[in-house]
């Protein structure tokens, strides 16, 4: 949903710099507190978004996300740190575009934002 006003040529420019990857249970991608640079697409998996319990210290789960989510993109571009910071709960394969590429190619078609 997020990327379907994106024009097609754009839309190739961003396939080809986008990165799949396979991360395994338990790595972390992002952290609560810190400002994303980059925006993550979950191709087929599980990831649970956590927040800092600010009582407890501990973290406790808030969400779980699965096919097709995207995550990230509030903190790329606000520039505002995450509000979660989200772990794989299981193996999953992600799609990963790198904060340089999306403002490449928003700089080309600035009516995006």
């Amino acid at each position: 949903q997020a990327l379907k006003h994106f024009p097609l040529c754009e839309l190739v420019s961003l396939a080809e710099e986008a990165h799949a990857l396979r991360v395994d249970e338990g790595q972390v991608l992002f952290v609560e507190g810190k400002v994303c640079d980059r925006i993550i697409i979950v191709r087929r998996g599980q990831l649970q978004l956590l927040r800092q319990d600010t009582d407890t210290g501990n973290e406790v789960e808030v969400s779980e996300v699965h096919d097709e989510a995207v995550l990230g993109e509030y903190s790329l571009f606000t520039g505002r740190p995450s509000q979660y910071s989200v772990k794989a709960i299981a193996k999953s394969d992600i799609i990963q575009i790198d904060y340089e590429r999306i403002v490449h190619i928003i700089d080309d078609v600035p009516a995006l934002i």
